[in-house]
């Protein structure tokens, strides 16, 4: 007698009925605060000079991103010590409060504290969302789950800034802030059953808590101090940049698991990683748009049809790297993203060659983009992986500081650079404020085999 077939079974996906509400509910959170994190820099000019406080500008994106560093830190304590539950709730209402707050602003002083407000929802909703995902998803839906996130700042980057033009030319520069608390509260709604369900702990506060929280104080003040000087301009730039990057090299490695500058493999290397390739990614994006309208005469829908280019690439990495038949493990992809990168990065780099077809660019920054879409949600699996149900918190932290503090300083070093090169012609500007990303693109690609603590 046969024996009768095995039927095939459909892979489990996000939207599942055991995850679907959770699924949409995640999404719809990281996209308005993806949506937040660029419509507030098309709004705040208007917003600023309406309430005569142009000479505070700074302060409005610096005071909410010194928020969210200190935020995270704390996030990934109270996380480990009492699970997810209420640092959630507490960050979706810090965030939710913060934007009414500042869409309700009649001065320049109470948006800037809204925006604070906001920044510390943000720096816990940041971190949470992660412990999440560990504690409700198999591991083997992780890397969707993370991809899912990528599209949920994919789209907002590609529609958002329009929507806030028209926003705020035909209605007002407040409904950009007034508008998400609206939209938050059914997502969170959405997540509600979940995340009480994952719960709340009571395990004993890690001994380090409170120093681990005066650093992350030490560091949000030096980044943003650091976003700060990177409006101002001459010897007002360097008397803030010089004490906040001295400041961050004494305070970072603390905040950092050990061996994260000296190339220890493990978590030490994945969150070194993830440090180098966003900054790599964004060090390149500042400079695309202005060289191609500066350098190539290039109208604004070009460029920003070529910007999108970056944008739609990732979400397809993203996608790629979450495919049910994919044969590639995260070591692989965490190679092939670190290498399309450099690349990427190798030809945006030769259009500061005049001879060089735009085309080239073009496939350049597609490449970056491929290359964040496969390498960033494997190192955001990999830390998962790498941690215990004690450490998911501190460590899913580390990186998240990793990447805002890495790029925080490649942004700051490279636009006093290209300022102070300015004189001397645009093109040496360019190729210098290419080289640095591409130098640290191809240290992530040389320590990408490093993410596991054993070597493969």
């Amino acid at each position: 007698m046969s024996t009768p077939p095995v039927p095939r079974t459909r892979p489990v996906g996000l939207l599942d009925r055991r995850w679907r509400a959770t699924t949409v509910g995640m999404v719809a959170i990281m996209s308005l605060i993806s949506f937040v994190y660029l419509a507030v820099a098309t709004a705040m000019p208007t917003a600023a000079v309406e309430l005569d406080g142009v000479a505070l500008y700074g302060l409005a994106f610096g005071g909410a991103f010194a928020a969210s560093v200190l935020c995270t830190v704390i996030a990934g304590v109270w996380n480990d010590a009492r699970g997810p539950k209420w640092p959630m709730w507490t960050g979706i209402t810090l965030f939710s409060l913060g934007l009414v707050v500042a869409g309700s602003a009649v001065s320049m002083l109470m948006l800037i504290a809204g925006r604070v407000v906001q920044g510390f929802g943000g720096g816990l909703i940041g971190v949470t969302m992660y412990i999440v995902v560990a504690q409700v998803y198999p591991e083997e839906l992780r890397p969707k789950v993370f991809a899912s996130f990528a599209t949920a700042w994919v789209v907002p980057a590609v529609v958002g800034p329009s929507i806030t033009g028209l926003v705020v030319d035909h209605l007002d520069w407040r409904w950009v802030f007034l508008s998400v608390p609206a939209l938050a509260i059914p997502a969170a709604l959405l997540m509600r059953t979940t995340v009480n369900r994952a719960g709340s702990t009571d395990k004993p506060v890690r001994p380090d808590a409170a120093r681990l929280i005066r650093w992350a104080a030490a560091a949000a003040a030096a980044a943003g101090v650091l976003q700060l000087a990177g409006q101002q301009s001459g010897a007002t730039a360097v008397l803030l940049i010089i004490p906040a990057i001295v400041t961050l090299v004494v305070v970072v490695p603390r905040l950092l698991p050990r061996g994260t500058f000296s190339g220890a493999r493990g978590l030490p290397t994945v969150v070194a990683l993830r440090g180098l390739t966003s900054a790599t990614f964004a060090g390149t994006e500042v400079f695309v748009p202005l060289l191609l309208t500066e350098q190539r005469n290039l109208s604004p829908v070009i460029v920003g049809i070529g910007v999108s280019l970056g944008a739609c690439s990732w979400a397809l990495g993203s996608w790629w790297q979450g495919r049910d038949r994919l044969t590639w493990s995260r070591v692989q992809l965490i190679r092939r993203g670190t290498g399309s990168l450099a690349a990427g990065v190798a030809l945006v780099t030769l259009l500061v060659i005049g001879e060089v077809p735009v085309a080239i660019g073009f496939a350049g920054w597609l490449l970056c983009g491929l290359g964040m879409g496969l390498a960033y949600p494997a190192l955001s699996a990999l830390v998962l992986d790498l941690s215990d149900v004690n450490t998911r918190g501190h460590n899913t932290a580390a990186l998240k500081l990793s990447e805002t503090l890495f790029t925080t300083v490649l942004l700051t070093a490279t636009a006093s650079l290209f300022a102070a090169l300015l004189p001397m012609g645009g093109t040496i500007g360019y190729l210098v404020c290419f080289s640095i990303p591409l130098v640290l693109a191809v240290l992530a690609l040389s320590r990408a085999s490093g993410v596991t603590p054993h070597r493969t």
